[in-house]
């Protein structure tokens, strides 16, 4: 058998070390890259989500926005009818409230008599409401309901009042 000098051996065996090194290295860095791309395609679709986020979330307000203005709008409509039809019933009140302060000139007997006790409570109470329907037109949404409700109150006490006057 023949012996190869120990320099021809190391040559090709330093080469095949050098070799692997580079691969080694060559394959850490791709991985580096391939890291580094990982990380920044992470970081793209997390700021995307963000995005998404505040694109629904400023789509949501506008919605949330759209709507009370849109209910703003109708407790308004709904206040201006209710007022506009207590405005119109109580016109037609004061006519009658004139009719009976005409037959009260010309009444005599019990009927003047009845008609002079109760026509100042009818004007007391008109008044009260009256003053009580214009601070409902400043009622705040919360007590709305609650004003109305006794002013409507007060308004059947007066028509009734009203009615059953001589």
């Amino acid at each position: 058998m023949e012996l190869i000098p120990m320099n021809r051996c190391i040559a090709p065996l330093t080469l095949i070390v050098a070799l692997s090194a580079w691969t080694t290295a060559c394959n850490q860095a791709g991985a580096r890259e391939e890291q580094k791309e990982r990380k920044a395609n992470e970081q793209a679709a997390s700021a995307g989500n963000a995005a998404e986020r505040k694109t629904a979330s400023a789509q949501a307000q506008a919605q949330a926005d759209r709507d009370i203005a849109a209910a703003q709008i109708d407790v308004a409509k709904t206040r201006e009818n209710y007022m506009h039809a207590r405005w119109t019933d109580m016109a037609d009140l004061d006519k009658k409230v004139v009719d009976l302060q005409a037959k009260e000139q010309t009444a005599t007997g019990k009927t003047r008599i009845d008609l002079d006790a109760v026509l100042p409570s009818i004007r007391a109470k008109r008044e009260a409401f009256v003053r009580n329907m214009q601070a409902l037109s400043f009622a705040t949404g919360s007590t709305w309901d609650a004003d109305k409700q006794n002013l409507d109150k007060e308004w059947d006490g007066l028509k009734e009042k009203v009615d059953s006057a001589p």
